[in-house]
């Protein structure tokens, strides 16, 4: 797997293939490199994954969500009915709104980025968490859809820390479902939990 020493768009595919217990190298790009290795990148894009088959061939992916639904299906994580699908469809599409929103804040220079963690906290942040709370609540609170972890539930849990790094406080207090999710998701699956402990922090 080829990121930056980011959690970023790569996150949600070290998590999934965490919990299916796939073994992954983890490999970080220096950001004064990737100017050189951009051209090089079709789509200069990444998150990208190479997997090298059984034949020996080594097949590239690309495009992280793409990337993140192969493999979920292929270890049984995308539900197992139509509307467990739908459900984790909708929440991926729902977690994509707010990762696009916590991100600008990332991106935004010095003097912009409080007004736009207070924006946030107080306008489009609560109005895009109330979504995806009504999406957790409708399959009971524990699990995105089903009765263990699929890629809904990854999808959220990773979207859950960027806006409490980002926007401390605003899950914690104003989302208490949502808080309680994010603490116990870790709990379900050991190889999980073992991966945050030794995680590293970085910014995003």
């Amino acid at each position: 797997l080829w990121y930056f020493k980011f959690r970023g768009r790569a996150e949600p595919i070290r998590l999934l293939l965490t919990c299916a217990g796939i073994p992954f190298e983890d490999h970080h790009i220096p950001l004064d490199q990737w100017p050189k290795i951009k051209p090089t990148i079709p789509g200069n894009r990444l998150p990208i994954l190479d997997v090298t088959g059984p034949d020996g061939i080594t097949r590239r992916y690309q495009e992280s969500t793409a990337i993140a639904r192969l493999f979920a299906r292929k270890f049984n994580m995308m539900g197992n009915t139509d509307e467990e699908y739908y459900q984790i469809e909708r929440m991926l599409g729902e977690c994509e709104d707010i990762y696009r929103e916590v991100y600008s804040i990332f991106r935004a220079s010095p003097g912009n980025k409080k007004a736009k963690v207070k924006e946030f906290k107080e306008d489009s942040g609560p109005a895009l968490l109330k979504l995806v709370s009504k999406t957790l609540e409708a399959n009971g609170g524990k699990h995105v859809a089903g009765d263990r972890i699929t890629l809904g539930d990854i999808f959220l849990y990773t979207t859950l820390t960027h806006v409490m790094n980002t926007a401390p406080g605003l899950v914690e207090k104003d989302f208490p479902f949502l808080w309680q999710f994010h603490k116990s998701l870790p709990s379900q699956c050991s190889r999980l939990a073992d991966y945050l402990k030794t995680r590293e922090t970085t910014p995003f």
